[in-house]
């Protein structure tokens, strides 16, 4: 077991999942999931044995008694346990992360003082898994040697290391199995009296036993929506295919009844000076007029282009009006009906800049508004 190993393309089994916290000076060591009764045991033991280490660092005490008192203590718990030991069962950490004089084994005769900080990791490796193979435990702990008469400080008393604290107990491949198996059974009988097809993650038992009486009122509400919009297109079509100009008049809007703004209060917030200003919202583009920003209905927009000369862009707005080559371009379906046509109108309007990119933005939005617009007439 080697706590600084480099990371390699192997799959990660749940059994050995580190956890550790500031590994520069202190660290702390646990693994996670165990199923089995052995298993247990053998934690249940691994955690008795480092607590048993941690309480034999006492002042004068040589290395290698702790790790003989270690030892002991897993032979207690089960006749053999201590041969999976490691060499080493810990090392003085401070500034520097391992120090090589300081190893708590079984050979080590240097005494321990007040002060002195260790790593405490005991291990037990080369341990059997019938269905996983070879595995190993280890709790670690960063502790404190204390002065005589006081008890060890452990930097790490935060660190769960309890077995239930670690544990997760996961189902049987074959409980698995036969529980999908259960599920995919209600849940095709519950498709073929619906009709859905939510995948099997979306849906469980008993939501699929709580719902019938939610899908027979949705199924009513959908039959109800269906009616409707048979009923609205058909009067668009018969509407469409009307032979009496009074009643597609009358459905028609002139350009006076468009109301973007009731006043200069509403224009939006975003509204830049001197800058046109496509309101996607309220079907509108607001034009600076001497400083001005002025609104047009995007109905009245005939088309939009651009233009490049030199430095600067340029971009034309062309607008509806009565008299623009053919007095009938307001039967067109993009024409507007006019309220008066003996007034005056604007014909065009034409921007100048610098910034092409802003020309290039307008117009790309005023052309997707125009669009819009007469896609939904």
């Amino acid at each position: 077991m080697h706590l600084q190993s480099r990371n390699r393309s192997m799959r990660l089994e749940f059994a050995g999942k580190p956890c550790r916290f500031e590994s520069d000076l202190v660290l702390g060591w646990t693994c996670s999931r165990f199923d089995s009764q052995g298993n247990f045991i053998r934690v249940q033991a691994l955690v008795e044995g480092q607590e048993a280490a941690i309480g034999a660092l006492k002042q004068g005490q040589k290395l290698n008694t702790v790790f003989k008192t270690v030892a002991a203590k897993l032979n207690s718990k089960k006749e053999g346990l201590s041969s999976h030991l490691p060499k080493n069962i810990g090392f003085a950490i401070g500034i520097e992360y391992r120090d090589a004089a300081f190893v708590l084994n079984a050979k080590n005769e240097r005494l321990l003082e007040p002060g002195m900080v260790f790593n405490v990791a005991v291990g037990l490796q080369n341990l059997k898994d019938s269905k996983k193979g070879d595995y190993a435990l280890m709790v670690a702990d960063t502790v404190v040697v204390p002065k005589e008469g006081e008890s060890p400080v452990v930097y790490t008393q935060s660190c769960k290391k309890a077995f239930k604290s670690i544990s997760y107990k996961l189902q049987d491949e074959e409980q698995e199995d036969e529980e999908e198996d259960e599920d995919d059974l209600l849940i095709r009988e519950a498709e073929l009296q619906t009709g859905s097809r939510r995948s099997r993650h979306a849906k469980s038992a008993s939501e699929i036993a709580g719902t019938t009486e939610e899908i027979e009122k949705r199924k009513k509400h959908q039959e109800e929506l269906a009616r409707r919009m048979l009923e609205e297109g058909k009067a668009r079509l018969g509407d469409a295919k009307s032979t009496d100009p009074s009643k597609k008049a009358g459905k028609e809007k002139t350009l006076d009844e468009y109301i973007a703004y009731e006043s200069p209060e509403a224009y939006p917030a975003s509204l830049k000076p001197r800058q046109i200003y496509v309101d996607m919202q309220n079907e509108s583009i607001l034009l600076p007029i001497n400083g001005v920003p002025v609104p047009f209905h995007i109905s009245a927009v005939k088309n939009v282009g651009k233009i490049e000369e030199g430095d600067n862009s340029y971009i034309r707005i062309n607008f509806h009006f009565p008299a623009s080559g053919n007095i009938n371009n307001r039967n067109k379906a993009d024409a507007p009906k006019f309220p008066d046509p003996e007034k005056d109108f604007i014909k065009e309007m034409t921007f100048r800049s610098a910034n092409s990119d802003n020309i290039n933005e307008s117009v790309r939005r005023i052309r997707e508004l125009r669009y819009c617009s007469i896609e939904r007439q």
